[in-house]
C-alpha cells in the first residue's frame, strides 16, 4: 500500500490550518477541485458569480497551486492573473498559479458525452520535479459506469506526450471511489497517490467519495487535505460536490 510510504501523517480537515511548507527537497503542487454542477453553476447568473467568488477565496486559503472545476461557466476569470486552459467540455478547466506556465492545452468529451468533460494542460511548474521536464495536468468529470471503457487517451497522450505515463495529476469528480480501472483507461499504468477518500457528493444528501486528486509521479506524498462544506446552498445547488484541497508535494531536483 502506497500509503505506507508516507513520511508526512496525514492531517484530517478538522485540524487542517494554514498548509505547512513543503518538506525539504519537495515541489508544492496544492490542488483545489470543485464539481460546482449544472445548472447551478452553468445558467444561473447568480450561483455562477458567487461561484467564482468562493473559487477565489478558497484558492487562496489554502495556497493552490493548480485549481480545478468542472460545471462552472467561466470559471478561469475568478483567477485573474493565472493562466488557464480555457473552459473546455462539460465547462471543465485547469487554471494554474502564477509562476507555472501551461504550454499545451486541450478538452475531451470522454464517451461522447458532452456532461462529461476533462480539461487537459502540460504545464512547467516553477521549480523542477524530480524525473518531470512538465507536468500533465488535467481536471475532469468521469462519466458513470466501468472506468475501463472511458475513453480521452490519445486526447491526454497529444497534449502532454510522454508525460502522461509517469508525470500526470488528475483532479475530478470521478463518480466512483475506486479509480484504478479508469485511470488505467485514460493514462495506462496505476496511481501513486490518491486522495482523499472522505464523502464529498452530492447536495443535499452526500453519501459518495468521489472527488479526489490523483497522480503517478514517483514519490508523491500529501502532507493534508481539507474537504471544504458546499458553497452554493442558497440556490438550489442540486448535486454540487464539496471542494477538496490537497496538500499534494512532489520531489524535486536538489
Amino acid at each position: 500500500d502506497h500509503r505506507d510510504l508516507h513520511s508526512f501523517p496525514t492531517r484530517r480537515s478538522s485540524d487542517l490550518g494554514p498548509s505547512p511548507g513543503p518538506p525539504t527537497g519537495t515541489v508544492d503542487v496544492t490542488t483545489l477541485h470543485w464539481n460546482i454542477h449544472r445548472p447551478c453553476g452553468t445558467s444561473n447568473s447568480g450561483c455562477i458569480s458567487l461561484a467564482k467568488q468562493r473559487l477565489a477565496a478558497l484558492a487562496n486559503e489554502v495556497g493552490a497551486k493548480i485549481v480545478g472545476t468542472v460545471e462552472l461557466k467561466g470559471s478561469p476569470d475568478a483567477l485573474p492573473g493565472w493562466q488557464s486552459t480555457g473552459v473546455q467540455c462539460d465547462n471543465s478547466a485547469v487554471m494554474v498559479a502564477p509562476g507555472w506556465k501551461i504550454t499545451n492545452s486541450g478538452g475531451y468529451c470522454m464517451n461522447g458525452d458532452s456532461a462529461k468533460g476533462f480539461a487537459v494542460a502540460l504545464v512547467t511548474p516553477p521549480e523542477q520535479v524530480q524525473g518531470c521536464s512538465a507536468l500533465c495536468v488535467l481536471m475532469g468529470h468521469v462519466p458513470h459506469g466501468s472506468g475501463s471503457g472511458t475513453t480521452g487517451h490519445s486526447k491526454i497522450a497529444s497534449v502532454c506526450g510522454n508525460a502522461a505515463g509517469s508525470c500526470s495529476i488528475m483532479m475530478a469528480d470521478w463518480n466512483t471511489d475506486n479509480i484504478g480501472s479508469t485511470w488505467s483507461a485514460l493514462f495506462g499504468g496505476g496511481t501513486t497517490l490518491v486522495e482523499p477518500n472522505e464523502i464529498t457528493c452530492c447536495y443535499p444528501d452526500y453519501s459518495y467519495r468521489f472527488d479526489h486528486t490523483a497522480t503517478n509521479v514517483q514519490g508523491a506524498t500529501s502532507t493534508g487535505y481539507k474537504v471544504f462544506d458546499p458553497q452554493l446552498t442558497k440556490f438550489p445547488s442540486q448535486y454540487e460536490h464539496k471542494p477538496v484541497s490537497v496538500q499534494l508535494r512532489l520531489p524535486g531536483v536538489s
